[in-house]
């Protein structure tokens, strides 16, 4: 008679679910197609579904590893614009809503600006108080 998620050697109760099952559905092969007797079957089924879980253990945290890297931005131009109602020069990436910071200077604009597209690998982009593309 194979086993099920609710009927189950009691060796298997203190198992973790996921690991539970897989032996459950090991032992089940075993015994079904390996004709092994239930005896048998149990410890060599308990083993490998716990060896089974350790390896799963080990791939998740390969893949964690590998999708904790940090994703790759858009590059997107880094502006400096002056804004008149503020009477600021202002630091933005190009599409954002909000200006990363205000300065009083150009100068210290542009390089805030510089520093941020350096970390991006984007270019700065200049503009007059007029509007203007430029220095």
């Amino acid at each position: 008679m194979p086993y099920t998620k609710k009927d189950y050697p009691p060796s298997l109760k203190n198992l973790d679910p996921a690991v539970r099952n897989k032996a459950i559905d090991i032992i089940n092969a075993l015994m079904e197609d390996e004709h092994m007797p239930e005896d048998r079957a149990i410890p060599i089924g308990t083993a490998q579904a716990e060896k089974w879980a350790q390896d799963q253990g080990k791939m998740e945290k390969q893949n964690k590893t590998a999708t904790d890297a940090k994703p790759e931005k858009d590059v997107k131009e880094v502006l400096v614009r002056y804004r008149k109602d503020d009477e600021k020069w202002e630091v933005i990436s190009e599409g954002a809503k909000r200006a990363d910071s205000l300065f009083d200077l150009k100068k210290d604009a542009e390089a805030r600006a510089k520093e941020i597209a350096g970390h991006r690998g984007a270019k700065v982009v200049s503009y007059t108080k007029e509007g203007k593309e430029g220095k």
